[in-house]
């Protein structure tokens, strides 16, 4: 077994604790999770062998209860999931006896090691998005009520929290006939189906930090002007500045700057932990005190092998080949995605800590363990009717309650920017500090001599110093700095464990030094994220500086050309912060004073781009007399055709394919004649079709039964298609992860294909699985045969023979010859 040093690794059955026990001793860095699914031989093992080192060590965890927290074990190892995956060793004879209880552990290990890999993925590629779209989004931020404004709100009235998911167009009448009986809290991409359906939800909800987010609600954004909107702080900042109705609300990080303005908002929520759209909408049933919560749309499935209710934005594809199986409600297994597995995981962790009952009114999907069955109609039914309007107490929730006066706002990010100067500098001065600790050490190491009592002195300091860094960054508001540098600061602590690892070794000195030069780094990468910090928000207190003295001047009775000097300098801050909402509002504003005015048409057409409304920029920037100027908005056909190139190209291509036809769509609708869009269109459109035809076909074959699904993979083999067999079985093998003929066929396949070690890999688990079937024996006693291993094809075809001595007595010459094989070498 390689066990790479630092790994986490999992030991699927401990036996008698022979093999964790030789492991551990052999190995003193790794961490080991020890999983047993029989009480009976835990008890025997503690009975028969001394497991002293493995109980005392604090690197060792053993349990036997498959709701053991693996969540917190994976994330206490990230940086080892980071560096290796997840290392899982599985006890043989343990998973044949139990092999549901290991089948269902690998599936809860791989979900949160997978959680583990994204938060890393997120601090590497996502985080520092998010932090862009914060800074932008904070003059919006400003405008609205924190969402502690909402709590308690609802006491007394159920919520139904509505996703998109197929089973949604079942309730949509339901929720129709008894409109205002419940709290209406949408997702984001449930929105357009809801308008669709003339059933506007009382508050929807969004928290996705990506620009293709947007295309969600893009199609319904004019009809939102009723509708209050929820969002949390990083969310792309074109759905929080297109949204057109006036009461919003939003959460943010605990300890990031803008908490550090909490006061302004008079209260403030906590932001718990939340990853998905579908966490967001149960915080808010559960924050505003509604007396039951009932998902529908929450199917988290394929359900009927569809991905998503009917009239939404951006349609989702079904990826059957990748796809997870789960347990549906009516407890057969259902595809799903491996999104939505992580999404309900978390979900089911938030029902069981709560205190209001939950129900799941979805007939079909995935089962939410924590929400029972219920039906709508009847529950709906049963509410006697309130004078409750709860579109008045929302809007009275976001009127009522305090939020920021502008220049209030100003003074506060004033003085957050000197108190982030000011740690920025201290933190610098440590890291000078650490700079001459390692410079006394490299002379000392050069001289030849063990550390001095000077230098020792100084290192002590510098250390008591970096130990109080992060206090002084959490003390100022700041954490948003672990945006900018995140990922960075996972990878030195990848290095920094590899050097602890290590620090047994002969190179001590050496390491010693190497460990002090990477903490050196991360103060100086602490002051890089500290000064990006200091700079956006300078800018930011800039932008309203100005757009708070504009506002004030255009108060003033003044001549209508200083007025439309004004609306344009307004449109043009509008336009460079991406606010293209109020600049489309100054600017048209602007025109109605002098609809010739280049300026005005020029600043429209840029934020017209800004709202992605390009035919209207198009008809708006043809009627100009003069050829305009280039701007940054001009490069949106490129951009379009370039991200359209990148969905087509990449792999697995098949998810983003709505979006490359939606954006080939949109630079047609301008421009119809280029071609690069009309090729990637019908490039895109031709994919799509093609996977499509796949996909249905796929869903045909695995809505069948074990035994039929098998019959039709036998079919595809005899027709040649092998290629569609060995897709098949893959997905078919998800779906009945204990049916060894699959793994059987497969094998086989794979072995046709010359991949003989996975094809030997695969009928071992089928024997395992069927140890009385002498078909599979015999297909890799033919197996070992080729590769010469003449004693193990001997064995499986002699109990191949022995389970059915007459209908296989035509083996006994071969095992014969087999035996002389062996016996020679």
């Amino acid at each position: 077994m390689n066990i790479k040093s630092g790994e986490l690794r999992v030991i699927m059955g401990m036996g008698l604790g022979y093999l964790p026990l030789e492991i551990i001793k052999n190995d003193h860095n790794s961490r080991f999770l020890i999983i047993e699914a029989s009480p009976k031989i835990f008890e025997a093992a503690l009975t028969h062998v001394d497991l002293k080192l493995l109980l005392e060590s604090d690197r060792v965890i053993i349990t036997l209860n498959i709701e053991e927290n693996f969540e917190r074990i994976c994330s206490q190892n990230t940086i080892a999931i980071n560096r290796y995956g997840m290392a899982i060793t599985t006890y043989e004879p343990e998973r044949t006896l139990f092999a549901d209880f290991y089948q269902k552990v690998v599936h809860k290990l791989t979900e949160q090691a997978n959680a583990a890999a994204s938060t890393i993925y997120s601090h590497k590629t996502i985080s520092k998005i998010i932090y862009d779209n914060i800074i932008i989004n904070t003059s919006n931020i400003l405008k609205s009520a924190n969402i502690a404004s909402l709590k308690n709100s609802m006491q007394g009235t159920p919520a139904i929290v509505i996703g998109a998911g197929p089973s949604l167009n079942d309730s949509i009448p339901i929720l129709k006939k008894f409109y205002n009986k419940a709290f209406l809290i949408a997702v984001d991409s449930a929105l357009p189906v809801l308008i669709k359906n003339n059933l506007p939800p009382h508050i929807v909800v969004t928290l996705d930090y990506s620009e293709e987010s947007y295309e969600k609600i893009r199609c319904i954004i004019d009809y939102t002007e009723n509708i209050p909107l929820f969002y949390m702080d990083g969310v792309n900042p074109l759905t929080v500045k297109s949204y057109k109705c006036l009461n919003k609300f939003f959460i943010s990080s605990n300890n990031g700057f803008l908490s550090g303005m909490l006061d302004l908002w008079g209260k403030w929520a906590q932001s718990p932990k939340m990853e998905g759209v579908a966490h967001i909408a149960f915080f808010t049933a559960v924050y505003s005190n509604a007396s039951t919560i009932i998902f529908t749309g929450f199917d988290l499935a394929y359900t009927g092998f569809t991905s998503h209710a009917e009239g939404m934005g951006i349609p989702v594809t079904i990826n059957l080949d990748d796809c997870p199986w789960v347990e549906g409600i009516d407890g057969k297994p259902i595809p799903s995605m491996s999104q939505f597995v992580s999404m309900r995981t978390v979900l089911e962790g938030l029902i069981k800590n709560c205190n209001v009952p939950c129900f799941n009114a979805n007939k079909k999907g995935a089962k939410i363990n924590g929400a029972a069955y219920c039906d709508i109609e009847d529950f709906l039914y049963s509410l006697p009717d309130h004078d409750k309007n709860i579109e008045e107490i929302i809007k009275t929730c976001f009127k009522e309650r305090k939020k920021p006066e502008i220049s209030t706002a100003i003074a506060k990010i004033q003085t957050q920017i000197i108190d982030i100067k000011k740690v920025a500098s201290e933190i610098q001065k440590t890291s000078k500090m650490s700079e001459k600790v390692l410079k006394a050490l490299k002379k000392e190491e050069r001289i030849g001599h063990t550390i001095s009592p000077a230098t020792a002195k100084i290192y002590n300091r510098a250390i008591d110093k970096i130990d109080e860094v992060a206090n002084k960054i959490t003390a100022i508001h700041v954490d948003d700095i672990y945006y900018i540098i995140g990922g960075e600061l996972i990878e030195q602590e990848s290095e920094l464990q590899r050097l602890r690892e290590q620090s047994t070794s002969s190179k001590g000195k050496q390491i010693f030094f190497d460990k002090l030069a990477i903490i050196k780094k991360s103060l100086d990468l602490r002051v890089k994220g500290l000064k990006k910090l200091a700079t956006d928000l300078n800018k930011l207190e800039e932008r309203l500086s100005k757009e708070q003295r504009l506002l004030e001047e255009i108060k003033k009775k003044l001549p209508d050309s200083q007025k439309k000097k004004i609306l344009n300098a307004l449109g043009n801050i509008y336009v460079l912060h991406k606010d293209p909402i109020e600049a489309e509002y100054v600017l048209r504003e602007s025109l109605k004073i002098n609809d010739n005015d280049e300026e005005a048409f020029l600043l429209l057409y840029r934020s017209l781009i800004q709202k992605q409304k390009y035919k209207e920029a198009y008809v708006l920037i043809k009627n100009l007399k003069s050829q305009p100027p280039a701007f940054e908005e001009d490069n949106w056909v490129d951009k379009k055709l370039s991200e359209s190139r990148k969905h087509i190209n990449t792999v697995n291509s098949f998810v983003n394919l709505p979006l490359a036809i939606t954006y080939c769509q949109d630079v047609l609708s301008c421009f119809p004649e280029n071609e690069e869009a009309k090729k990637l269109l019908l490039e895109a459109t031709n994919n799509a079709s093609k996977y499509q035809k796949d996909m249905t076909r796929l869903a045909d074959l695995l809505a069948c039964n074990e035994e039929e699904g098998i019959m039709r993979a036998d079919e595809l083999v005899e027709n040649k298609e092998l290629d569609f067999a060995e897709r098949f079985l893959k997905i078919f093998i998800r779906k009945y992860p204990l049916n060894g003929i699959a793994r059987e066929r497969l094998g086989l396949l794979k072995f046709d294909k010359g991949e003989t070690e996975l094809a030997e890999k695969l009928l071992i688990q089928a024997i395992s699985l069927y140890p009385d079937r002498p078909e599979t024996k015999i297909h890799l006693g033919s197996i070992y045969t080729e590769k010469g291993k003449f004693k193990e094809a001997y064995n499986y075809l002699m109990e191949a023979l022995a389970l059915n001595p007459l209908k296989y007595s035509y083996l006994s010459n071969i095992i014969a010859s087999l035996k002389e094989l062996f016996e020679k070498i």
